[in-house]
């Protein structure tokens, strides 16, 4: 993939933008940015590269971005398992303003850990097609995951549960066995 086709931006620089703007402009520190790296990551795509140029970039896989811990506000995802650090991380810059209605926008449910002002679990890409599914309310007390590129819904559209058990759900729900016909 080429960057002159499609602009792209460091993952950091993301991170800090959509900190400030679903902050109201405070000044995030490195965890706060980090959290905000995983969220990003869980709602576009993130590339690495061999080097600040970007020259050569590589789609990460949905396993590279939810197995990994991102550090340094953004700037790499490492692992516990010995598997090497990425770096580099960045995005499309045309994915920015999706992400940040989709981060920001007032009426959804706000995401929170114990280090950040957000409230439920980070959700794991879409198992069929690994879109950035989203959490939806379908009526009171009736939470799901929906993926808007595939139509997939989890865990299960009728149950009645609260949002970060609907996630909780789909994030532990085993990717699919596709039969070949």
């Amino acid at each position: 993939m080429s960057h002159d086709d499609n602009p792209i931006l460091s993952l950091a620089t993301a991170a800090i933008v959509v900190c400030r703007k679903a902050t109201k402009g405070d000044r995030p520190d490195s965890d706060a940015l980090n959290d905000m790296a995983r969220m990003i990551a869980m709602r576009a795509p993130v590339f690495a590269c061999s080097s600040e140029r970007c020259s050569d970039l590589r789609l990460l896989t949905p396993d590279e971005v939810f197995e990994g811990q991102f550090e340094g506000g953004g700037t790499q995802i490492s692992y516990r398992d010995g598997r090497s650090t990425i770096t580099h991380l960045c995005m499309r810059f045309e994915d920015l303003p999706r992400v940040i209605d989709q981060i920001t926008y007032p009426s959804r449910p706000r995401l929170r850990n114990s280090r950040t002002s957000m409230d439920l679990p980070i959700i794991r890409l879409c198992p069929f097609c690994h879109s950035a599914p989203m959490i939806i309310e379908l009526d009171t007390h009736l939470w799901a995951v929906a993926c808007s590129n595939c139509n997939a819904i989890g865990p299960h559209p009728k149950a009645e549960q609260d949002g970060g058990t609907a996630i909780q759900l789909w994030n532990e729900e085993p990717p699919p066995k596709i039969k070949q016909r």
